[in-house]
């Protein structure tokens, strides 16, 4: 995209695989401000599909829109960079927490998953072992 080429929201929409609505959304909410058209059209930017984008993936990985919000304004309003990063590395803190615990939590039910599949499978081979014995026993007793 043209670094000052305007798209409307649905070819926005289109690109970021969204919804308009969810694009109007983030927009009452503040964490995105679009552009208008002499016909009142929502205009978006190179910048804002970045924004969005940050948004997007931001939301994928657990973080609420007031999370989001905080961090998209700390670096539109903060005049340090300093203090930009040192918010972003405090939120990425607390996201690596919770995604290792997740993580955790994951591999725990994998692992859960895998018992009870090794279980049903001695289970089943013990019934057909089962079903084969009486098989052959009934076809010895005929």
């Amino acid at each position: 995209m043209d670094k000052n080429k305007l798209i409307t929201i649905g070819k926005m929409a289109a690109e970021l695989g969204i919804s308009t609505r969810t694009i109007r959304y983030y927009e009452e909410k503040g964490l995105i401000k679009a552009r208008r058209s002499e016909g009142g059209y929502r205009l978006y930017n190179r910048h804002d599909r970045r924004r969005l984008q940050l948004i997007l993936r931001g939301k994928h990985f657990g973080m609420s829109l007031e999370q989001i919000l905080d961090i998209l304004g700390v670096a539109d309003t903060e005049p340090h960079e300093a203090a930009q990063i040192r918010k972003a590395l405090s939120y990425k803190k607390r996201i690596m927490t919770d995604l290792q615990e997740r993580l955790a939590n994951i591999q725990t039910m994998i692992h859960d998953v895998e018992q009870l599949g090794k279980k049903m499978e001695a289970r089943l081979a013990e019934l057909e072992h089962q079903e084969k014995n009486r098989s052959t026993t009934n076809k010895e007793g005929e």
